[in-house]
């Protein structure tokens, strides 16, 4: 992943509708205390691996407009908790994550892509 990612979206306003959006999510993520969506809302990796080590399937649970916690974190550009999901999508056998859609049926590399 480079430091400085390149920016991919031509259409501005389709990339300020994607974080607006994502952003409210983020924020109502931090309402529900101890959840996976609050723990990479808080960009709190610790614990967020303690959850996925708990409860892997965390790594899967539905939030606000059916987004991932993986949605969330790449929208907020949190390298270091999008590669903790993923890598705990190879190592203890998450539910999908990388194929899942939100509401708007969009999966977090198109999420990611927006958000650059």
């Amino acid at each position: 992943i480079p430091a400085r990612p390149i920016r991919l979206v031509a259409d501005a306003d389709a990339r300020d509708a994607m974080l607006a959006r994502f952003g409210e999510y983020g924020r109502a993520a931090q309402l529900v205390s101890g959840s996976m969506h609050a723990a990479v809302a808080a960009n709190n990796v610790v614990a967020a691996r303690a959850m996925l080590r708990r409860r892997p399937a965390s790594a899967a649970d539905s939030g606000i407009e059916g987004g991932t916690p993986l949605h969330l974190a790449v929208a907020l550009g949190l390298v270091e908790m999008v590669e903790t999901l993923v890598v705990a999508h190879e190592t203890l056998e998450t539910p999908p994550l990388l194929e899942a859609v939100d509401v708007a049926g969009a999966r977090p590399l198109l999420v990611a892509a927006l958000a650059l």
